[in-house]
C-alpha cells in the first residue's frame, strides 16, 4: 500500500492488525517499521526516527535479519530524504551486509546506495557497486529490478565519461 501512495490505508491496516489480538514483539516491531515508512511518506521525519528506534531495539534482540534490513532501509531513506548522504550510504551498506532473504531488498539498497554515493560525490568504487547490483538484479529474476540496475549502470557510466558504455 505504501508503494502505491495509499498511506492512510497502510496505517489503517496496521491498526487493524493490532486489533486482531496479542501480537509478538517481533511482529509489533515490524509493524512499527511500516508505520515509520508511512510517517516518512507524510514528511514526519522525527516520528519516523522514533518508531525506527523502538523497532530496532526489538529486532536486534530477536536477531530478526529481515526485520533489521527493512528497518535499515527505512532509516537510510529517512537520511536520504533529509540530504544526509553519508549517513544514508552507511545504512544502505548495513542493509546489504545483512543479506536479506528477499533479493529485491538488496537490489533496492544497492540502487539507492549508488544514488546516494553519486549525490555525496563518492565516485571511487562505484563500478563494483554497479556490478553487484546487476548480479543481484539478475538473481532476483524481476524485470523491475533489472531495469533499476540498467538505469544505475547507465548513470554511472555517464558520470564517469564512458559514453559508449552508457
Amino acid at each position: 500500500m505504501l508503494e502505491m501512495e495509499r498511506i492512510d490505508d497502510a496505517i489503517g491496516a496496521v491498526s487493524q492488525a493490532r486489533k486482531v489480538g496479542k501480537l509478538s514483539d517481533r511482529v509489533n516491531a515490524r509493524l512499527q517499521v511500516l508505520l515509520a515508512r508511512a510517517a516518512l511518506h507524510q514528511g514526519a521525519a522525527e516520528q519516523a526516527n522514533r518508531l525506527l528506534d523502538l523497532a530496532d531495539a526489538t529486532l536486534h534482540a530477536a536477531r530478526d535479519r529481515d526485520g533489521l534490513a527493512s528497518s535499515g532501509l527505512a532509516r537510510a531513506t529517512l537520511y536520504r530524504s533529509l540530504g544526509y548522504w553519508d549517513h544514508a550510504v552507511t545504512w544502505y551498506r548495513q542493509v546489504i551486509q545483512l543479506q536479506p532473504s528477499d533479493p529485491r531488498v538488496e537490489v533496492e539498497a544497492l540502487k539507492d546506495l549508488i544514488e546516494c554515493r553519486i549525490a555525496a560525490g563518492q565516485m571511487d568504487g562505484l563500478t563494483a557497486d554497479v556490478a553487484r547490483l546487476r548480479q543481484a538484479a539478475a538473481a532476483s529474476g524481476d524485470t523491475r529490478t533489472l531495469s533499476h540496475a540498467t538505469y544505475a549502470a547507465g548513470r554511472v557510466h555517464l558520470l564517469q565519461g564512458q559514453l559508449d558504455d552508457a
